[in-house]
Formats: C-alpha cells, sequence, structure tokens
C-alpha cells in the first residue's frame, strides 16, 4: 500500500490518498455508504481531490524539468559528509546509492532513541 497527503507536495490540507495493491483485503473503516468501492462512507472532497491532483502534476514537473531531485540529492549528501565530518561515533544508516533524494538516517554512538528527539 501507498498513502500520501496532498499537503506535503503543494496541495491543499485535509486530503489523501490510499492505493491498496490488487489481492489486498482492506476491511471498511467508515460504515454506511459505497463510497470508494464500499470501503468508506461520506461525501467525497471533490474540489480537494482536483486541488490535489493539480499539486501532483505540478510537483512532477518540476521534478522533470528542473532537475529538482539532483538539487536535493546534492544538499542531501553535503549534509551527511558535514555530520559524518564532524560528529564522532556517527553511522550512516541504509545505503547511500540506493537512497530517496530527501532522506537521511543516522545512528548516534550512545544516545538512544528517545533522547534524541
Amino acid at each position: 500500500m501507498l498513502s500520501a497527503s496532498g499537503h506535503k507536495f503543494g496541495g491543499p490540507k485535509g486530503i489523501g490518498f490510499l492505493v491498496v495493491r490488487e489481492g489486498i483485503n482492506l476491511p471498511s473503516y467508515i460504515h454506511g455508504g459505497g463510497q470508494e468501492h464500499g470501503l468508506r462512507a461520506g461525501t467525497e472532497n471533490v474540489p480537494g481531490i482536483v486541488g490535489m491532483g493539480v499539486a501532483a502534476k505540478i510537483a512532477n514537473e518540476k521534478l522533470i524539468i528542473h532537475g529538482t531531485d539532483l538539487y536535493i540529492q546534492g544538499i542531501r549528501d553535503h549534509f551527511i559528509e558535514s555530520i559524518i565530518n564532524k560528529i564522532p561515533d556517527v553511522k550512516l544508516n541504509g545505503s547511500l546509492l540506493t537512497r530517496l533524494p530527501n532522506n537521511i538516517n543516522f545512528t548516534f554512538k550512545g544516545v538512544g532513541a528517545n533522547s534524541a528527539v
């Protein structure tokens, strides 16, 4: 499954989507109506859906046309190098080669997850 919130890529707040792979049995969350193939009840937020669709289209065009993903990847890589070179006992989690452009995850030796927040 894949879920996303519209406001994360420039769309309106309060709207999102869920993609469910064929064959996954997803039970109804809100009962009483036939929307979304019987999975939920209630009126669909048509303006929000349209706004999210337009935002997704614009975000996709920016990534493809302007190379935003390469720009963000460069910032990410610079940040990773800065942290690793300036903070002792830090480890980059995951692969640098197969990482998403906007993703960084470190482990700091001797620092527990709850105290790092």
